[in-house]
């Protein structure tokens, strides 16, 4: 399953775009900034069908659980406002489309984890390397 290779702990290595992102999405000015400062980590985790997502952004953790091809309900982290998300696996490519009109899709290239985030035309894409 191509699934597997998301699966263990990520450590952030580096942004490129994302206040261009954020403005795009109408975040104010210190928001963005304290975002730009934020260095997320992460652990993916297979729970039979489901894939289970432990984030840590700043001052707060976060479990995710899904499975791909089911619509589901989560938080926007910007605005709090709740959102409509499916998650697919395509060939060795993750998906996420949101009804907010934001997609993610994550790619392993050279054993790091490149995550593209697009919104309105305009992407940033953060890089991850497993944490050993």
């Amino acid at each position: 399953m191509a699934v597997n290779q998301y699966v263990g702990s990520w450590t952030h290595e580096k942004s490129e775009g994302l206040d261009e992102f954020l403005k795009a999405m109408g975040v104010g000015s210190i928001k963005r900034k304290m975002a730009t400062t934020v260095n997320p980590s992460f652990r993916v985790e297979l729970d039979g069908n489901k894939l289970v997502i432990h984030q840590k952004l700043l001052m707060k953790a976060k479990r995710t659980v899904f499975e791909f091809d089911v619509e589901r309900t989560d938080q926007n982290p910007l605005d709090g406002k709740d959102v409509q998300v499916t998650e697919t696996m395509d060939g060795e490519h993750w998906n996420t489309k949101c009804s907010n009109g934001v997609t993610m899709t994550r790619s392993i290239v050279d054993g790091k984890l490149i995550v593209k985030q697009t919104f309105e035309g305009v992407t940033f894409q953060r890089t991850f390397v497993k944490a050993k």
